[in-house]
């Protein structure tokens, strides 16, 4: 056998090894290029659920920020602003609205069959809209306490409120009771599970409603006056002072309204104490409904009440108060028509913090002197208090008083005298408090004019037989044990 003849069949089967060899790399190749696809299958999926774990983390982050932000809100009315902020967060919709039950109105049996636009956004729908209950599909969610979700086919029609189609609603509610409505359309954030996420959030705006009334009621147990229900003189001061402290820590105004029943002596007297006091009780309500829920409303006292305004200018507060007073004067109240101006109607005065005092005392006495204002331009009516200027010394009036005996520390003590008015009170440096009761009512008057203030208030005040005692003792000579 020659050398030729074993050539070809070495060559085949080479040839045949290396064919077989190529197959197997190829195989090998193939092997490793699905395993390669499936590592970066993997990969994604686990890119995916990093992001998905990062969304959740930063979703879980700012829904324990939102709850304490809720859950710390300075008032009711902040709440709904707040919703509104979260959804357009979490959903980033086109447009969205925050729907709640308005109070029941002893003015507007109405009232409790419907729902405003408490906050919205990039809508035509204007803030304060109603909605009536009882047609349509939001008034399905807020009656029946179901859901809207388009993404299971219950995208809602539209037509209750103008252009508005929601995709998504849920119910602000809680132990079978609906606050309101959340709802939104064409969210640029889809979210999955988005129903379940906003019930969710939803529940949560609901509890924090519950624990914010439950709050108010708890704090003002011991504050109510027990004839009309609202906070009693205690509890205005308590409310005043910690509105004031938080209208200096934020720099924000503060006003207040006073105001009183006009000829309240006159209903009394025609129609009987009961009637005065179903009378009383009445305007504790009407003025309840024509307010705010986070503002403070009470009895001052007899027939005088405080409306306390968080974070509204005079400006803000006068009209407040002018729509208060026109509710009052168009209420039919019993036996009305006896009154002198042949109607119940309330005198008032507005002042504010910074524009008319710093603090508490001085606010009030503002205030008073604008009603005193009201009711001697003829009743009816409010006044804004004026800006606060030194008196002008009136001389001849009171010159045969003795001198104050008393320092600004020692008249600071006394209740109803502020750092202004005691100052006041000292640069006239002519009172003896123990003459005031012996001046005439011509010489009260000249004193309130040097004092700025209004000579009702001066003889109703409970420090004048305080600053008696003061004057008493500061003039009284110290015994030897004394310090």
């Amino acid at each position: 056998m020659t050398l030729d003849d074993l050539f070809l069949p070495v060559l085949s089967l080479v040839a045949a090894g290396a064919v077989l060899g190529l197959a197997l790399a190829r195989r090998r190749i193939s092997a490793l290029r699905s395993e390669l696809s499936r590592l970066r299958e993997v990969e994604d999926k686990a890119s995916e659920l990093q992001r998905q774990h990062q969304s959740l983390g930063q979703l879980i982050s700012e829904y324990l920020g939102f709850m304490r932000a809720l859950h710390s809100a300075d008032g009711l009315r902040e709440i709904p602003q707040m919703l509104l902020k979260f959804m357009a967060w979490l959903f980033d919709p086109e447009e969205a609205l925050v729907l709640m039950h308005r109070r029941a109105a002893v003015t507007d049996g109405e009232r409790e069959h419907q729902l405003i636009v408490a906050a919205c956004i990039g809508t035509k729908v204007r803030k304060g809209t109603i909605l009536r209950l009882g047609v349509g599909e939001l008034s399905t969610v807020a009656l029946a306490g179901g859901t809207l979700d388009s993404e299971r086919g219950q995208g809602g029609r539209g037509g209750e409120l103008e252009g508005f189609v929601p995709d998504l609603a849920v119910p602000v509610s809680i132990d079978s009771q609906t606050l309101g409505v959340l709802t939104l359309m064409k969210a640029n954030k889809p979210r999955m599970h988005a129903r379940q996420l906003l019930s969710l959030f939803a529940q949560s705006a609901a509890l924090a409603y519950r624990n914010a009334n439950a709050l108010n009621r708890v704090r003002s147990q011991a504050d109510v006056d027990a004839l009309t229900g609202v906070l009693n003189k205690r509890g205005l001061a308590a409310a005043l002072e910690s509105f004031i402290a938080k209208t200096t820590s934020h720099g924000r105004p503060l006003a207040i309204f006073l105001f009183d029943i006009d000829n309240f002596k006159n209903y009394n007297d025609t129609n009987g104490h009961l009637a005065g006091d179903d009378c009383l009780r009445l305007m504790a309500r009407l003025v309840t409904e024509s307010i705010r829920a986070d503002d403070a409303f009470g009895r001052y006292g007899g027939e005088e009440f405080l409306v306390i305004l968080p974070w509204r200018t005079t400006e803000d507060a006068h009209l407040v108060a002018e729509k208060v007073r026109m509710n009052i004067e168009a209420f039919d109240f019993p036996f009305g028509e006896n009154q002198p101006l042949g109607r119940v109607t309330v005198s008032g005065g507005v002042a504010s913090i910074p524009e008319h005092a710093s603090d508490t005392t001085d606010l009030i006495e503002a205030a008073d002197r604008a009603l005193y204002a009201a009711k001697n331009a003829g009743r009816n009516r409010v006044r804004r208090a004026e800006m606060m200027v030194a008196p002008e010394r009136v001389e001849n009036a009171i010159d045969e008083l003795e001198p104050l005996p008393l320092e600004i520390e020692d008249l600071q003590q006394i209740s109803g005298i502020g750092p202004a008015f005691a100052t006041r009170l000292k640069e006239l440096g002519v009172i003896s408090f123990r003459q005031i009761s012996e001046l005439d009512w011509r010489g009260i008057q000249s004193l309130a004019v040097a004092l700025g203030t209004t000579p009702e208030r001066i003889l109703r005040e409970e420090w004048l037989s305080q600053a008696r005692e003061l004057s008493s003792s500061a003039l009284a000579p110290h015994s030897a044990g004394d310090d």
